[in-house]
């Protein structure tokens, strides 16, 4: 049951206080929202303000970086792995060359991911090829798809919420002590930011890209690796 979600909470006061019926089905995963003569529908935290080949994208990590690098967006880039038993995506040679060169040119230092993974579930950093072997045996139990990305040292991260070009929200992400990720379901806790001078950094990055993505509402992560240079990435949460 998710009755004790935050976000289930949430939306239940906002239907209360405008006058929206609402109807939860399957254990509050799916929302059936009437106000006089307009229904709309919330699945988990999916709404009807995105375009299906848009949300499908930003729920890709892979697609989502080849997409955002394609229009000249700073990003993560991520590079997909099948796996083996999935016929027809993977060569004679399997996965195991090209993970290791990988490993090589990123100087030993890559994190290997789930592709449509969230909350940081099985995100792990690989210093060795033994590391390799044992996340991709791991990630390759749950999923088909294996996402993989240099490690990048963060600075800062930051989550910008937005909603047809405007910021509701943008914060930093402070990030447990014992803690290399950011997420906020592994003890991260978010500071909202007030600096003019990174918002307007941020907010500009965020619109950019909102509006590759073809995206109206998205939560935006930008991090930044190199406080010298302000060298700033995004990821679409």
């Amino acid at each position: 049951m998710n009755s004790e979600n935050i976000f289930v909470k949430i939306i239940n006061e906002i239907c209360s206080e405008e006058g929206i019926a609402i109807i939860s089905l399957s254990h509050e995963w799916v929302h059936k929202l009437t106000l006089r003569d307009r229904t709309e529908f919330i699945i988990g935290h999916n709404f009807n303000l995105n375009p299906a080949a848009s949300k499908a994208i930003c729920d890709d990590k892979v697609a989502a970086s080849m997409v955002m690098e394609a229009s000249g967006i700073p990003c993560v880039e991520h590079q997909l792995f099948m796996a083996p038993s999935v016929s027809g995506y993977t060569t004679d040679q399997g996965n195991w060359p090209r993970l290791v060169k990988l490993l090589h040119q990123y100087g030993n230092n890559m994190v290997c991911k789930d592709n449509h993974g969230q909350a940081g579930k099985r995100v792990i950093l690989v210093h060795s090829q033994l590391e390799l072997e044992r996340a991709t045996t791991e990630i390759f139990s749950a999923t088909e798809q294996m996402a993989v990305c240099q490690f990048e040292k963060i600075y800062d991260e930051h989550r910008i919420i937005m909603l047809d070009d405007k910021p509701l929200l943008v914060f930093k992400k402070d990030r447990a002590s014992d803690e290399w990720r950011h997420n906020l379901s592994l003890g991260a806790h978010g500071v909202v930011e007030t600096d003019t001078k990174k918002l307007t950094t941020l907010l500009s990055l965020a619109r950019t890209t909102m509006a590759c993505l073809g995206m109206r509402f998205a939560s935006v992560d930008i991090i930044t690796t190199k406080t010298d240079q302000k060298s700033w990435k995004s990821t679409v949460a």
